[in-house]
């Protein structure tokens, strides 16, 4: 067997290779073995002259020689796409086609699935035998089916059953993955999830010896493993660009774009910036998931207003019937169907959307129009609500969605379509109408609007700092800044760069304008006006007190205490009057039962005359209302209904009547002082106007961190240390009403009937809450004709917990020491509502006669504590139950008082915790951040983590120094790392952190609901279905 190197070939032979090249194009011979082949060359070798016949023989020696043949066609760096060969693999029922393009290649396929036992599917591809890394831009993959697949593969054979490595991406839903089959005909697997990102959809295939690893990126230049795998292949194998349909009449067309060989790659842990796409409700899979309410100012008349649902499920919805409302009005007409994953505009002007975006899937016009703040809902076609967008252009709404030609686009839908939190704005300037919202990575991104100063006198001048929150220093020339929307009126000069975690500021005389100290918005826009890289609204100023992040590149503003332009932020100003208690959502459904509170936790007495409340709730403080230190004001929707409640309450201490309502499902309460600014732009005309400083504020919520009982369970909402920051929700907590009822007797006595039992006696008694809530419940008794004996076994709960069993929702539920007329009682905690079957506290029944017909008196104890007021008691089988109201007080809450919950020094809270990746795969470490504050200072912050089932504690210190995990040093963002597990393992973890004067805290909260003990889990390897 002849077996030398294609490069040690003689003249003779390289000739002879250009002459069949020539007469043969070899391409149409994938993978033949050399015998085959050489019969194709003789055939087309008859025609030839002698002299060129001699020539190919040598060739056909040399193709018998195995290595030889693959050696010419695996051109290790041939990644032109001239070279490449089209296939369809598995024989799809529709050819596929591959045209050039700029810069890449459209590629339109079709194919039942790549996946399974066995392919079928469109590739082109071109022969590698030896290591390769090579990255895809994928620009982006019609919706023909949710699994629709596109991406880079490499397999052994084109034998639809070939073993095969590749990593692909699906239109929206399935997102980027890592597919894999070891051996012929054996079963594909998926590892790793990354969500799509066109046209920025980057995807990169490693091969190091028999080592596979795919990637996915934003960038192209940072990249997140999704897979790796072993894969012993014979050389050469087929390497490519693969796309599937997933349908079997229908095409896909993807766009590949910069095909290329990687240099220099970097492995991170791949955060991406938003959720995947997702339902925002469970009440549909349908999402609105775009909102253009003011479209930038446009000279050609276009209209730009519209709004995008989304189909997150991966089947069809028929919305015909549907209706967009609100502010606009549109019903969907019959016969429109979305299909899964994919996306549909509804648009003020269809035309005017389809000729400038290019797009097709525009359904309108509506009715009406969107307003700067209003409201978008979608009704299913009997009229429900499905979904509701109640946006604004005021915080916490993104405020650059306000007229700059950025839309609002659904960025974290798991917080609800309804939260602020979960909208940000659209990436670059026009939106994204009828497609999946891109990422694009810039370092300016990483530079923020960090403090600003705009109530001045003399020597003091506005300014504007930015701070650069990465490990790079980042040039910001050409940037703007303004407080004009539309306006460019200062452009950053040449040369300007921000060292890494560092500061620029200018002032009034370098930008050329000044801040308004009534309030206004600051716009930091790129160079090019693509993206308004940060835009901060803030109200009146404070003379002198300047605003700014905190800490540096936080996403909340705050006043601080010290001006620190060109440095580090200084510490969380906290006035003296504060928002101390608030009574948002009483029990009683009664809106007179509202209230808010303020405290004075200074040494001196404050007149609060002329103040008012600008968000929330309105009320003006009559003029000379003084706050002595150490006391309280309560602020009554009804004063005279609350004072009659407490007793401790007079016209003294207690104001009213607001107006306006708190909102039962949380919202902005800010209280505000008035002040004095000066106007003196125009020459010789002095302006005196009034600005509101807020002196303090909080937005208060439902669920999460928020008291769960301040919701309608009978609690106000309580600050628990008053000098804390008052906005973050670990800061307040439920008060405590659980000493306040009294013991009630509930009986009911009655004719046996209509009952049914498994067994052949009543047995058994069942007691529980209506729905969510607490209570004590004692002295339990089942009388036969109203009369002893009681049948239960035990009824005052002296012996523990003997004969009975806590079921289901009610499983929390625990022996108390404290009775009615003894020393305990049963102590029931429900999550949902006693049900027919195991959802209720059962106890045991000692032998008896009872049955049908008979009569019998039920009997028992209860006290509310907490949430829902109405307990019942029945017979197993439902033959005879007794129900009814318990007494909830009057004087609930703490008005005019201190706090249940009150405490000298709270723990520090912590917030903001998420680990990364989301999803890690098997031995991949996990990150761990947080966010901790106290006004005492952090002494320590650690990170206390298990790998289930052990039951002890590794703990590593968090840090914020730029190690460990730490991405950005001194950023108040402390880190810690849990080591990659195999793939299945389980981590459960908790925060803790303590302060300087050694209070301490941790996340999750501990609650007192006898539940257990809360952490955060996580399962290494975890697929995302």
């Amino acid at each position: 067997m002849l077996d030398v190197p294609l490069d040690s070939w003689g003249r003779e032979s390289r000739r002879a290779m250009v002459v069949v090249s020539r007469c043969v194009r070899w391409r149409i011979f994938p993978r033949q073995n050399s015998s085959t082949l050489a019969l194709n060359l003789l055939f087309c070798a008859r025609s030839m002259s002698r002299h060129r016949m001699k020539s190919i023989g040598l060739v056909l020696l040399s193709l018998f020689a195995a290595s030889v043949f693959p050696a010419y066609l695996a051109s290790a760096d041939d990644l032109n796409l001239s070279n490449f060969t089209a296939a369809d693999i598995g024989s799809p029922a529709l050819a596929g086609t591959s045209t050039p393009a700029p810069g890449g290649v459209d590629i339109a396929a079709g194919g039942t699935d790549i996946g399974g036992t066995s392919d079928q599917f469109h590739l082109f591809y071109q022969m590698f035998s030896s290591d390769f890394d090579v990255s895809v831009r994928l620009e982006s993959l019609a919706n023909s089916d949710v699994w629709a697949k596109a991406g880079l593969m490499a397999r052994e054979t084109l034998d639809a059953n070939s073993a095969g490595i590749g990593v692909l991406a699906s239109p929206t839903l399935s997102g980027c993955f890592f597919e894999t089959r070891s051996f012929a005909g054996s079963a594909s697997t998926l590892k790793g999830s990354s969500p799509v990102n066109y046209p920025q959809n980057w995807l990169r295939l490693q091969r190091t010896g028999d080592v596979f690893n795919g990637y996915a990126s934003l960038d192209g230049k940072t990249w997140g493993l999704l897979g790796s795998t072993s894969l012993i292949i014979t050389n050469p194998l087929y390497f490519g660009l693969a796309v599937c349909s997933h349908t079997t009449n229908r095409t896909t067309t993807a766009r590949f774009r910069d095909l290329s060989f990687v240099t220099n790659g970097i492995i991170v842990n791949l955060i991406s910036p938003r959720e995947p796409l997702g339902p925002s409700s469970r009440k549909t899979g349908l999402v609105i998931t775009e909102i253009m309410y003011k479209p930038a100012p446009r000279t050609d008349g276009k209209l730009l207003e519209y709004v995008e649902l989304f189909n997150s499920n991966p089947f069809s919805e028929d919305i015909s019937g549907y209706r967009l409302a609100g502010d606009i009005d549109f019903t969907f007409p019959p016969n429109t169907i979305l299909p899964g994953g994919a996306f549909l505009v509804v648009a003020k002007s269809p035309t005017d959307i389809e000729s400038l975006y290019g797009i097709t899937n525009v359904a309108g016009p509506y009715a009406g129009s969107l307003k700067n703040s209003g409201t978008v809902q979608l009704r299913n076609d009997t009229g429900a609500i499905y979904l509701e967008v109640p946006y604004s252009n005021k915080p916490p709404w993104p405020v650059a969605a306000d007229g700059t030609g950025h839309s609002l686009i659904l960025a974290r839908p798991s917080y609800g379509e309804g939260s602020a939190q979960a909208w940000d704005i659209s990436d670059v300037v026009g939106g994204s109408p009828g497609t999946v919202e891109s990422y694009r990575p810039s370092r300016l991104r990483d530079v923020v609007i960090n403090e600003f100063l705009a109530h001045t006198d003399p020597p003091l001048y506005d300014y504007i700092e930015l701070y650069n929150h990465s490990n790079q220093a980042t040039d910001v020339s050409g940037c703007i800044l303004t407080d004009h929307a539309t306006s460019n009126l200062f452009v950053i000069p040449a040369n300007t760069i921000i060292p890494a975690r560092g500061f620029v500021y200018f002032d009034e005389v370098q930008m050329g304008f000044r801040l308004s100290a009534a309030g206004e918005t600051i716009y930091f826009k790129t160079p090019d006006g693509s993206r308004m890289l940060d835009a901060v609204q803030f109200g009146g100023q404070e003379n002198g007190v300047s605003m700014g992040r905190y800490p540096d590149g936080a996403n909340d503003f705050y006043p601080l205490t010290l001006r620190t332009p060109g440095s580090p932020n200084d510490a969380v100003r906290v006035r003296d009057i504060v928002i101390n208690e608030i009574m948002y959502k009483p029990i009683t459904g009664d809106t007179n039962d509202t209230y808010v509170e303020l405290y004075n936790k200074g040494t001196s007495a404050i007149n609060i005359g002329g103040w008012q409340f600008i968000s929330g709730i309105n009320y003006v403080f009559p003029a000379n209302t003084t706050i002595a230190p150490d006391s309280y004001i309560v602020i009554a929707n009804n004063a005279t209904n609350l004072i009659a409640h407490h007793a401790n309450l007079n016209p003294n201490n207690t104001l009213g009547n607001f107006t306006g309502k708190l909102a039962g499902g949380g919202e902005r309460l800010a209280l505000a002082m008035p002040d004095q600014v000066i106007n003196t732009n125009t020459p010789g005309v002095t302006k005196t106007n009034v600005a509101w400083i807020v002196v303090d504020e909080v937005t208060y919520g439902t669920g999460g961190r928020w008291g769960q009982w301040a919701n309608g369970g009978g609690s106000s909402l309580e600050l628990i240390d008053p000098r804390s920051n008052h906005r973050l929700a670990g800061n307040w907590a439920d008060s405590d009403e659980t000493g306040k009822a009294p013991w009630t007797n509930i009986e009911a006595s009655g004719v046996l009937d209509l009952g049914a039992n498994y067994d052949p006696s009543i047995s058994r008694i069942q007691i529980g809450i209506l729905d969510v809530g607490e209570c004590l419940v004692d002295d339990i008794e089942v009388l036969p004709g109203g009369s002893e004996p009681n049948y239960v076994s035990n009824p005052n709960f002296e012996s523990g917990l003997t004969g009975w069993s806590l079921q289901g929702d009610h499983v929390r539920s625990s022996w108390e020491s404290t009775g009615y007329a003894s020393g305990h009682s049963l102590h029931l905690r429900c999550s949902d509502r006693i049900w027919t079957g195991a959802n209720s506290a059962q106890g045991t029944l000692n032998r008896n006669s009872l049955g049908s017909d008979q009569t019998a008196t039920l009997r028992f104890k209860a006290r509310w504590l907490r949430g829902w007021p109405e307990v019942l008691l029945r017979l197993n089988g439902n033959w005879l139950e007794a129900t009814g109201a318990l007494p909830v007080p009057l004087n609930l809450g703490t008005p005019g008082a201190r706090n249940s919950r009150a405490v000298a020094n709270a723990g520090p809270a912590i917030y903001e915790v998420r680990h990364s990746p989301s999803l890690p795969a098997a031995n991949q470490d996990m990150i761990v951040t947080a966010r901790v504050h106290d006004p005492d200072g952090v002494a320590s912050v650690v990170l206390n983590y298990r790998v289930d089932p052990a039951t002890n504690y590794s703990a590593v210190t968090m840090v914020d120094d730029g190690t460990g995990g730490d991405a950005v040093a001194g950023d108040g963002l402390y880190s810690a790392t849990i080591p990659g597990q195999s793939v299945g393992t389980i981590v459960a973890f908790y925060v803790q952190a303590v302060d300087a004067l050694s209070a301490a805290s941790r996340f999750p909260a501990s609650l007192d609901d006898n539940s257990p003990v809360r952490e955060c889990v996580v399962m290494f390897g975890d697929a995302m279905i």
